[in-house]
């Protein structure tokens, strides 16, 4: 069967939005009364592993269930039906309406919000959650040049790193986003540069990616050799 991606708008959500409006043009309305029924028939079957790492969602489940009819909070879903059932592949939640507001200088700022991104721990990894990833940033610099903005678990803190999202602390908080804005006037930008120019920008860019990448590996080298050495010492002292 084909993988094909859903849409699940809540009540009362404004979907004169653009980013909505970009999207309800490319994908199909998911079925369900509710996404909260959606999530008991079709997601929290994978969740009967009594290991947190082997749920749909890392154990970050119940927040499908918290956020699914917020007004504005939109999700995106993998899926793949077969006979009599559906597979979920993954899903990504995020705000359309998400406002900042700061009392200093009496700035509202609205954003894109992520609030939610998850794939199946229970399948072999397919990259489907990053695709959502993909196809809401492009449906923000298509519409908008929208700042998109997450917060992050430790553990995924380094996934979106790796994927163009920068620390940046906005009204004392601090968030993980991506300017698409600033990515525009970097494009456009580049279409006036010399192409030595432009080499020499990519080569620098790619240099230092492989050298956080590098630093990373050897980070999990450095503990993968130390848990070994605490391993050795504690069969020393049993031993003994």
């Amino acid at each position: 069967m084909v993988k094909q991606t859903l849409m699940y708008i809540p009540p009362m959500t404004i979907i004169g939005h653009p980013v909505i409006q970009y999207l309800l043009e490319r994908y199909a309305i998911l079925q369900t009364p509710t996404l909260t029924e959606f999530y008991n028939v079709h997601i929290a079957k994978y969740n009967k592993s009594r290991d947190r790492k082997l749920k749909f969602c890392s154990g970050l489940d119940d927040g499908i269930k918290a956020m699914s009819e917020d007004a504005n909070c939109i999700t995106l879903v993998t899926i793949e039906e077969e006979v009599g059932s559906i597979i979920v592949y993954s899903l990504i939640m995020f705000n359309t309406n998400y406002t900042q507001y700061d009392d200093r200088t009496n700035v509202r700022v609205t954003d894109i919000y992520i609030e939610l991104l998850c794939g199946n721990q229970m399948l072999p990894p397919s990259g489907e959650a990053t695709v959502l990833l993909r196809i809401l940033e492009n449906a923000c610099f298509e519409t908008g040049k929208y700042v998109i903005m997450l917060e992050s678990t430790i553990r995924s803190e380094q996934y979106y790193k790796d994927h163009g999202y920068h620390e940046e602390t906005i009204f004392g908080d601090t968030y993980l986003i991506k300017n698409l804005r600033a990515l525009a006037n970097w494009r456009k930008a580049r279409s006036y540069l010399p192409e030595a120019a432009i080499s020499r920008l990519d080569l620098k860019r790619e240099t230092i990616k492989q050298n956080h990448k590098a630093e990373r590996v050897s980070k999990i080298g450095r503990g993968t050799q130390k848990r070994k050495r605490m391993r050795k010492k504690k069969v020393g002292r049993r031993i003994h």
